[in-house]
C-alpha cells in the first residue's frame, strides 16, 4: 500500500489535483475580484501577480550559479513572456464570464495544444484522447451557446481564447 501511495505522489497526480482543483480555481476567483469589482488593470493584475511569484520563487532557491545561467539564457525570457502573456489573457477572459465559466473556458489551451500537436509535431492520437478532447470542445460549445453574451462579445472571446491557447501551446512547446 506504501509503494502505491508513493507511486502515486510520484507521478504528477497529485500535482495536477493541486493545480486543479486549488490553485487554478483560486487564481481565477482573485482574479475577478481584482479585475471586476475592483476594476485593475489586466496587465498591471498579471505582471504583479508574475512580480510576487518570482520574488518567491528567488527566495526560496537563492543564489547560485543555476539561477544566473538560467537568467542568460533567451529561452527563459521567451517563456517568461509568454506565460505573463497566456496570464493576461486568462484575466481578460474573467471580465467576459465568471470565474466558474472561465474555468472551463481555460481547456480551450488543452484544445489548442492537441491540434497543434497532432498537426506540426505529428504525435500519435488515442482513441481516449479524441473521446477527451471533444468532451472539452462540446463542453465549450455548450458553454459560449447558453453564456448570453451579444455576438460581438462571444467573437471578442473567442478571439481572446484562440490567442490565449496559441501562447500557451507555444510555451508549453519550449519546456
Amino acid at each position: 500500500m506504501a509503494g502505491t501511495l508513493a507511486a502515486w505522489r510520484s507521478s504528477g497526480w497529485l500535482h495536477a489535483l493541486f493545480i486543479t482543483a486549488i490553485a487554478n480555481p483560486l487564481t481565477l476567483l482573485s482574479s475577478r475580484l481584482g479585475v471586476v469589482n475592483f476594476t485593475a488593470d489586466p496587465i498591471v493584475y498579471a505582471t504583479l501577480m508574475q512580480l510576487a511569484a518570482a520574488i518567491v520563487l528567488l527566495l526560496v532557491a537563492r543564489p547560485g550559479p543555476l539561477g544566473n545561467d538560467t537568467l542568460k539564457r533567451p529561452e527563459t525570457w521567451v517563456y517568461g513572456g509568454l506565460n505573463t502573456l497566456v496570464s493576461v489573457l486568462g484575466i481578460v477572459v474573467v471580465m467576459y464570464v465568471s470565474a466558474t465559466e472561465s474555468s472551463l473556458l481555460m481547456r480551450f489551451s488543452t484544445v489548442m495544444s492537441f491540434v497543434l500537436s497532432a498537426v506540426f509535431l505529428h504525435h500519435p492520437v488515442s482513441r481516449l484522447e479524441w473521446a477527451a478532447n471533444m468532451s472539452i470542445r462540446a463542453g465549450i460549445v455548450l458553454l459560449l451557446a447558453n453564456s448570453g453574451l451579444a455576438a460581438q462579445q462571444l467573437i471578442e472571446l473567442l478571439v481572446i481564447l484562440l490567442l490565449r491557447g496559441l501562447a500557451q501551446a507555444a510555451r508549453n512547446l519550449l519546456v
